[in-house]
């Protein structure tokens, strides 16, 4: 069965180019080019994964993005022109998933959706373990393992393995990442969530050297926060 992709897009030109490129590729393509259009497609098509424009003519699409978000999980990729770091933190705070700056790569595109798809179908609770590549989770027993070898995790790295195991594909912001360990928003503890990130992914066995960002269970996006990644 064809995936349903909906593409949210007031630009008549780039909608027909996703919407022309995803069909071809087999995917069930649906549109909107406002706000309004957007919900009653996510309440009459369900769609599998939704693609969003910020700029909407008729509502600001970090609030669309609550908006959806108060209702259902569904992945939510960003596509915007709008470059600002701060504008990719909001978006990510909102509810979604990734973000992509236009003009953007068809395939790149493509492959995010790949993941957005694999991850949309992948549930993780705490009654069960959870498997990603190398790393195996049993959140019961708080236990941690890599290549089934037992690690030990200290409680604010176990919190940060979990809360990143629990969004796998999602860009974690620091605010979100900072609220889950301390219980607040504070800058004065960046330094802290740093040093945490660097000795979980030490432990890991990943190095802070992203050069091979595909083979990585965590990636950092400088200036915006840390992801996990959907591994085979």
């Amino acid at each position: 069965m064809k995936s349903t992709l909906l593409v949210v897009e007031d630009d008549a030109a780039i909608l027909h180019l996703i919407d022309v490129t995803l069909t071809m590729n087999y995917y069930k393509v649906i549109t909107a080019r406002n706000g309004k259009d957007a919900a009653f497609r996510i309440r009459t098509e369900h769609p599998d994964v939704i693609l969003l424009d910020l700029g909407l003519p008729d509502i600001d699409g970090f609030t669309l993005i609550k908006q959806i978000r108060t209702d259902i999980d569904t992945p939510i990729i960003v596509i915007s022109a709008r470059t600002e770091e701060q504008t990719i933190v909001n978006a990510l705070d909102c509810g979604a998933n990734d973000y992509m700056i236009k003009p953007f790569n068809v395939d790149e595109l493509q492959a995010r959706i790949r993941v957005a798809l694999r991850v949309s179908k992948k549930t993780t609770t705490e009654e069960n373990n959870f498997k990603n590549g190398p790393l195996t989770v049993d959140f019961n027993a708080k236990m941690v393992y890599i290549n089934d070898q037992p690690i030990h995790l200290t409680p604010n790295e176990f919190q940060l393995l979990k809360i990143l195991s629990h969004h796998v594909g999602k860009v974690l912001t620091y605010q979100v990442l900072l609220k889950s360990i301390f219980g607040y928003v504070n800058k004065c503890e960046m330094a802290s969530l740093r040093v945490h990130m660097a000795s979980l992914r030490k432990k890991l066995n990943y190095s802070e050297d992203d050069a091979h960002m595909d083979k990585k269970l965590i990636i950092t996006h400088p200036r915006i926060g840390y992801q996990m990644q959907h591994l085979v």
